[in-house]
């Protein structure tokens, strides 16, 4: 586990980036005696379960967060597997603004977050949190981690993998050549 909590109790867990770059588990949460723990405006990206909650009695409020995996599940709450952000968001009964997006960290160390779908799609608690990690003002709409910033771009895709041809040494003018995009952005990309 990169975050492990445990027997905390009033604690407001906002504007954070966390990047699980190995098979565990991004935020884990496990003692029944916790409780008024508030998880709001965080990026939890992970290789397996970006967040897994034991017991959910001490979550008091969790919205307006980013969980990310490149593993086959999204989360794990109450000890059940919840594979999608829908599932997660149904058993939270909370979590309606939060989204499930890879935030494009400029790398495993720089938790700077590129995902434009991100920036601006927090909750405000600047009255709380004024500054970002960086000490840049924090400034309406908020952007969900630990950086402050605006989106780059509207529209924002990125290629996921090349599906044919599968190599590149026959390719002609007459090729036919398909891709998977992923959109990053705010906005639905088409045509």
């Amino acid at each position: 586990e990169t975050v492990y909590l445990n027997y905390i109790q009033n604690v407001n867990f906002y504007h954070n980036n966390i990047n699980a770059t190995g098979v565990g588990t991004g935020l884990y949460y496990v003692s029944g005696s916790g409780q008024n723990i508030n998880l709001i405006n965080n990026n939890i990206k992970s290789n397996g379960y970006s967040i897994d909650v034991i017991n959910p009695a001490a979550i008091d409020q969790i919205n307006y967060n980013n969980y990310f995996t490149s593993g086959a599940t999204l989360a794990r709450w109450n000890n059940v597997d919840r594979p999608t952000l829908i599932a997660l968001q149904g058993a939270t009964g909370q979590d309606a603004n939060s989204l499930s997006v890879d935030p494009q960290y400029q790398s495993s160390s720089d938790l700077t977050t590129l995902a434009s779908s991100i920036a601006g799609a927090g909750f405000d608690l600047t009255a709380v949190v004024p500054t970002d990690i960086n000490s840049s003002i924090r400034t309406i709409p908020v952007s969900i981690g630990a950086t402050q910033y605006s989106a780059a771009f509207a529209k924002d895709g990125s290629l996921s993998r090349i599906i044919t041809p599968l190599n590149s040494c026959s390719l002609t003018n007459a090729t036919d050549v398909r891709v998977e995009i992923t959109n990053l952005g705010a906005a639905s990309i088409s045509g």
